[in-house]
């Protein structure tokens, strides 16, 4: 599905829609971002196209003549994600979908401070693609337990163990998106 520049903004828009409003019908939505109906239609039938919503037929009757309103919801296990927390001692793992239903956990233990930096990596891309086996992973998401140096790729902590992670070989040996956050 090839989408125009315009389109890209507001499929996020209409998809974040979905996403807030749980269960809404298309004239809400064209109504509540100020877009016009057809754009409403063309961007949702090509969500639904690609799985990423679905139609939710309205049960009740809503008392207005006509038919009922055909709702739109995100439909879950679209997508899965892998959150990986780095903390003292471990690397707690998680895989969940598109609406936060986890399909695993792990925790695996590392002794950060007994490993060089090269050992630290292998350790835990080899955690985490053990871990990581038999799911079709979009994205990474590390939760850190300090601030994150986009500038030189490494975990500004007082904390040595931690200091000497290297996330610019983290981002070298994966192939799928990765984010890093401050876990405070």
């Amino acid at each position: 599905m090839e989408y125009k520049k315009i389109q890209i903004k507001k499929r996020a828009e209409i998809l974040n829609e979905i996403y807030i409003k749980n269960k809404i019908s298309r004239i809400d939505i064209a109504r509540n971002l100020g877009i016009t109906p057809a754009t409403t239609t063309e961007i949702t039938r090509m969500l639904l196209d690609e799985g990423v919503i679905e139609e939710i037929d309205e049960k009740e009757a809503n008392g207005n003549p006509g038919r009922n309103k055909v709702l739109l919801d995100v439909k879950g296990g679209h997508c899965l994600y892998l959150g990986a927390e780095i903390s003292y001692g471990e690397l707690t793992m998680v895989i969940a979908d598109n609406m936060g239903q986890v399909y695993a956990k792990e925790r695996a233990k590392i002794d950060y401070g007994a490993l060089s930096e090269d050992e630290i990596v292998a350790e835990i891309k080899d955690k985490i693609e053990g871990f990581r086996k038999g799911y079709e992973i979009e994205a990474v998401g590390f939760a850190l337990p300090g601030q994150f140096s986009e500038k030189n790729d490494h975990i500004i902590t007082e904390l040595d163990y931690f200091s000497g992670i290297n996330l610019a070989k983290i981002k070298a040996d994966f192939d799928l998106p990765l984010h890093f956050l401050n876990n405070a």
